[in-house]
Order: structure tokens, then sequence, then C-alpha cells
């Protein structure tokens, strides 16, 4: 099987909550984040060069992270209390507050293509509230809401993101969005 020449058909998003030991990060059992409508990632940090002999003598670079952008159709209740922090008061009214704590999440997703889906993850993003707004119209037209995210790598591994390839073990993408894939044994 050859890989996609293609890319299309953003679905299957997920998200699955970090607790950090001090020694290694673990994830939580991913959870559904439907109503997928787009996502971005630009990559963050540049490269530095070094110039000598009237040449690029040496370039650094790495791979620092992504600034990511999701657009959901809605965003569940439980991604506003599990990871953003709010609570709900007696009355279940949900209540943020000021000393809320946004915990970090591991990103999990999938794309479609011309020849195999593509399973990607983030390993450790650290979400944002979201705006909140609505409009008056007379239109059914459903309003979207983003969620903005900074994904950094895991600080005891160094893994920023992971994504399957044709030739990935339909043991790996089987269990996609069962546990978060932390890499191979070695």
């Amino acid at each position: 099987m050859t890989g996609n020449k293609v890319q299309f058909g953003l679905k299957k998003l997920y998200y699955a909550t970090i607790t950090d030991s001090g020694t290694a990060l673990a994830y939580g059992t991913p959870v559904a984040l439907p109503g997928a409508v787009s996502m971005t990632a630009a990559p963050t940090g540049e490269s530095e060069e070094f110039e000598a002999d009237d040449i690029i003598y040496y370039r650094s670079g790495g791979a620092k992270g992504y600034d990511i952008s999701v657009e959901l159709a809605y965003l569940p209740e439980t991604f506003y209390t599990e990871v953003l922090g709010s609570a709900s008061d007696t009355n279940n009214v949900q209540m943020e507050n000021n000393t809320d704590t946004i915990k970090s999440i591991a990103l999990l997703g999938q794309f479609d293509g011309d020849a195999h889906k593509r399973l990607w993850v983030f390993y450790n993003c650290t979400p944002e509230r979201p705006e909140f707004a609505g409009e008056t119209a007379r239109s059914k037209t459903p309003k979207t809401i983003t969620i903005k995210m900074a994904s950094t790598a895991d600080p005891y591994t160094g893994n920023v993101k992971a994504v399957t390839t044709a030739t990935t073990a339909s043991t790996v993408t089987n269990d996609w969005y069962t546990e978060v894939y932390t890499g191979a044994a070695e």
C-alpha cells in the first residue's frame, strides 16, 4: 500500500487529560470531541543560523511545538469541567472561577486521504479558554467555537507529536483512541 497523495477529511478528534507525576506524563482515557470542523497546527520555534567563511556554517533548529487552533460545532460540557476547570454549583449551573486550573491534554485525531487514514497525536497541549460569542440572525446556520492551544514537547520524552504511516501496524491503529500512543517499547 502506498501513502496518501492528498489529505482531507478531519474527523475523530479526541482529548486525553494529562497527569504529571514529576517523572512522566500519564494520559487519561481519550474522550471524543464531536463536531470537528477544522484544525491547524503551525510549528513554533525558528531555526538559527551561524555564518562563517562567508556561508551558513551551522544551522540549528528544532521541534519546539505547535500553535494549534481547533474549530468545533460545539464544545462539550465535559471539556469545560475536565480540562478548563469549571465546576457546577448546587443548582447545576456551570461556574467559571478565577481559581480554575486548566489541565494539559493530548490531542488525537484523524485525517482521511486517498490511500489510508492518517492518525495523529500532539502530546502536551495547553488549551486556552474559548471566546464566548453569539449574534442575532434569522438564519439557522450553526456557529462554531474555536479552541486555541499551545503544544510543546513532553518534558520527559521530548516527543511533540506522532503520525501513523501506510505501514503502521494495525494493532496500533486499531487501539488509537483506546489509549494515547507513547511509542514502541525499546
